[in-house]
């Protein structure tokens, strides 16, 4: 949530110091790299938690 706010207040700021084009390219295009990176990140750790690792896992093939 304090990653919306921040890319909220930068966009405010561009708008007000550098115009419209500029806020308008960074609301997009920032959303969308941050949206992007959030769902890779959660990606990697749900699949470091959810998939066991091979090394630990019991040979099967061993008898």
């Amino acid at each position: 949530m304090l990653i919306n706010i921040a890319r909220i207040t930068v966009v405010c700021a561009l708008a007000a110091l550098a115009g419209y084009l500029p806020a308008v390219l960074f609301h997009d295009y920032g959303g969308t790299l941050l949206l992007v990176s959030w769902l890779f990140t959660f990606w990697v750790i749900a699949y470091r938690w959810l998939v066991p690792d091979p090394a630990l896992a019991v040979n099967s093939s061993y008898r």
